[in-house]
């Protein structure tokens, strides 16, 4: 999105906030016990403990990508930094991916809602804002419509969510597309690593893990008599060639672009993917698969999406027709587009 805005004249920074509870989950030593628990919260720092050297090259390959595509702030420490800050623009917006989650936000709901004492010159957009989780309650419901109530522009990334808050609401609630989208395969291929492997391979990039898509994995593995690369710090399946979790956005790019085929249960996982123009199927994930449902309907993709687990050839066979992928995308991103355009009227 930054890149996008900055690209069609406006002058577009990404804040360079760090929520405490946002980031606890980066840290070495996860202290979160009040949303985790003991249980999860040790379980992930042994986890953490044991990939130190990989977590710290992770880290740096992003943070290399970030300083090198992203035009950003200056480091804001606090509440008081940040509402500092914002006063300097014309639009904040809030968005894209799960910054209504408040499972993920924590304390800091209120930030990510812009639920905060701006000077009244700065319009508040929200752009492909989601919750993340299929399940929200009336009461968080309630209280998200009551904050977009001095919005300016308002629009949400899963068209469920949009549907819900226009229920309970006369707000005019627009579905576009995520950020990502709106940037073309030209782009992508700008910033992605040079590297690329001899050897043919399977992508694989998922959020969850567990039997069923381990045997999935494996089964579509030996049907294409291709090894696995895939993203985890540890090994997962029956037959892999290399894990790439140190790696930075570039090369998680340019291996989506170099496989020969894709398996993920991500939405982003998908969305580079389609952009890439890439052979794929999808797996629902377990808590987020409406956006994952919601892209694959609007593009007539429904048929990548894993159901029958007893003949998967026919997804090798039902080869993705991209010519008729990119008309209807780039029919839907006009209307993302002209929402945007609205900032400037």
């Amino acid at each position: 999105l930054n890149k996008y805005l900055n690209q069609k004249g406006f002058e577009a920074y990404t804040i360079d906030y760090e929520s405490p509870d946002v980031m606890n989950m980066y840290k070495l030593i996860n202290t979160d016990i009040r949303r985790l628990g003991i249980k999860q919260c040790t379980k992930g720092n042994v986890r953490k403990i044991l990939n130190l050297k990989k977590n710290y090259k992770r880290k740096k390959s992003f943070n290399e990508f970030k300083n090198k595509y992203i035009r950003i702030t200056k480091k804001i420490k606090n509440k008081e930094e940040l509402v500092k800050e914002l006063a300097n623009y014309d639009y904040i917006i809030t968005g894209s991916d799960q910054v209504w989650n408040k499972q993920l936000t924590g304390m800091d709901e209120d930030i990510y809602l812009l639920d905060l004492p701006l000077n009244k010159k700065v319009q508040k957009v929200s752009y492909a804002a989601s919750i993340g989780n299929d399940q929200i309650s009336n009461e968080e419901l309630q209280k998200i419509d009551q904050i977009l109530n001095d919005y300016k522009l308002i629009s949400v990334r899963e068209r469920t969510l949009g549907e819900k808050l226009e229920s309970i609401s006369n707000k005019e609630i627009t579905t576009v597309l995520d950020p990502t989208l709106l940037l073309d395969k030209k782009h992508w291929l700008e910033v992605m690593s040079k590297n690329k492997r001899d050897e043919k391979y399977i992508c694989v990039y998922m959020l969850q893990k567990n039997e069923r898509i381990l045997n999935i994995v494996n089964a579509f593995s030996k049907l294409l008599n291709l090894k696995v690369v895939q993203f985890d710090p540890k090994k997962i399946y029956e037959n892999e060639m290399k894990s790439l979790y140190t790696s930075g956005p570039d090369e998680f790019l340019s291996t989506i672009y170099n496989a020969d085929f894709v398996i993920t249960n991500s939405f982003h996982g998908m969305v580079f993917s389609i952009l890439l123009e890439k052979q794929f199927v999808a797996i629902p994930h377990t808590t987020r698969s409406s956006r994952q449902y919601n892209l694959l309907e609007i593009l007539d993709l429904n048929n990548r999406m894993i159901k029958d687990e007893k003949d998967y050839k026919k997804y090798l066979e039902e080869k993705i027709n991209y010519k008729d992928v990119k008309q209807e995308l780039e029919r839907i991103k006009k209307e993302s587009i002209e929402f945007l355009r609205k900032m400037e009227l």
